[in-house]
């Protein structure tokens, strides 16, 4: 049973999602700063790309918990609760500081509309939670997986991530990212970063000239997946 607490921030978060996506970083920006910009003390891994984000992410935590490290993860959507998007160690965060959390942070909202007329959407307003709740419990590393393509999403505020992947890129969200692959291709490189490496699972040449560009204009280092490693199949049964 929820908490009376975390009733009022589930009911918040219903009036935000009332007013839709709005795409661009001038909002979280905006919103971040009142917070002194937790986001650029955090090492991050960013992930983006149509599928395999989530499971790409749940693969790392656990090799990078095996290796001592403490992991912090930012994944959506849910599919429960909103304390999933938020764990550490694979714990989610708990509904008493996901409530405090989201108070605290809408509590900036006059401010932030005070400064650039609008105010920060629901994804928004949970990626800047994530920011200070893994900053104030000091993770090693952050997972952060984009919401929606790369360059516009509210996670691409990062601007030295540890590392850089895009897992595959097709067709999707098509009114916001593209009409084609190698258009939604150039949104999700928006996540490389100069100097950043990068990792790719992409296979279509379309696309991959999109990526390798990216790379090139960053000086950033990419691997290519199906490029550098070779693999065969042995053995597929019906329990795997």
């Amino acid at each position: 049973m929820k908490t009376e607490r975390m009733q009022e921030a589930l009911g918040l978060l219903e009036e935000l999602t009332k007013f839709g996506m709005n795409l661009g970083l001038e909002r979280i920006r905006a919103l971040l700063a009142e917070f002194n910009n937790p986001h650029l003390s955090l090492p991050v891994i960013h992930l983006a790309g149509t599928n395999g984000k989530g499971s790409t992410a749940a693969m790392l935590a656990a090799v990078l918990d095996q290796c001592g490290y403490r992991v912090g993860m930012f994944t959506s959507p849910h599919l429960v609760s909103y304390t999933e998007r938020f764990t550490i160690g694979g714990a989610p965060i708990s509904e008493e500081d996901f409530a405090a959390l989201l108070h605290e942070v809408h509590g900036k909202f006059q401010q932030v509309q005070e400064r650039i007329g609008e105010s920060p959407t629901e994804f928004e307003t949970l990626t800047a939670m994530a920011f200070l709740y893994f900053t104030r419990r000091k993770v090693d590393i952050l997972l952060l997986e984009a919401g929606l393509g790369g360059d516009i999403d509210s996670t691409n505020v990062v601007e030295r991530p540890l590392l850089s992947i895009i897992t595959n890129v097709s067709l999707e969200h098509t009114q916001y990212l593209g009409k084609s692959s190698a258009e939604i291709a150039a949104r999700k490189s928006g996540i490389i970063k100069k100097n950043r490496p990068v990792i790719t699972a992409a296979a279509q040449e379309d696309v991959l000239q999109v990526i390798r560009g990216k790379a090139a204009e960053q000086e950033s280092a990419l691997f290519e997946v199906y490029r550098e490693m070779t693999w065969q199949l042995i053995e597929e049964t019906p329990d795997g």
